[in-house]
């Protein structure tokens, strides 16, 4: 995956290492993905913004953000030895992108507006999802 693979740090890693690579990597492009919506948001020249996507819009950008800041979270948790919570902050972002594009399907006139980017996180997070699952926690035996 070319977004995995740009990480030069993931080429040498071991299970630990992905994750925390796929993990910073949906953090950055959620972290994107809100800066976009509050461009899109302030954005005079999109037609017929109407309230419903006025409030699509709105929903998604806290949901973005709630989002970051688990994965941010996750992060921590990964490097703490938390491993079960920060799979969980994982698919508790990954909840809120599908709840976004759920949150959105109702805004006729641009309703696909978030749809690719909002793929890509739920795509990006069931990778990290799955590389986290795949760390060993160590044995009590082996941590003495």
């Amino acid at each position: 995956m070319a977004t995995l693979s740009a990480d030069r740090s993931a080429k040498s890693s071991d299970t630990l290492g992905l994750a925390r690579v796929a993990i910073l990597a949906v953090q950055k492009n959620a972290s994107e993905t809100a800066t976009y919506l509050s461009s899109i948001y302030d954005d005079e020249s999109i037609e017929n913004k109407t309230v419903q996507l006025q409030q699509c819009l709105e929903d998604c950008s806290e949901r973005y953000e709630a989002a970051v800041e688990q994965l941010t979270d996750a992060t921590v948790a990964l490097d703490m030895g938390a491993y079960p919570e920060a799979r969980a902050l994982v698919a508790a972002s990954q909840a809120e992108v599908k709840l976004c594009q759920r949150g959105c399907r109702n805004v006729q006139v641009h309703r696909n507006i978030l749809t690719m980017r909002n793929r890509d996180v739920d795509r990006l997070c069931s990778i990290a999802l799955t590389i986290t699952k795949l760390i060993r926690t160590p044995s009590p035996s082996a941590a003495e």
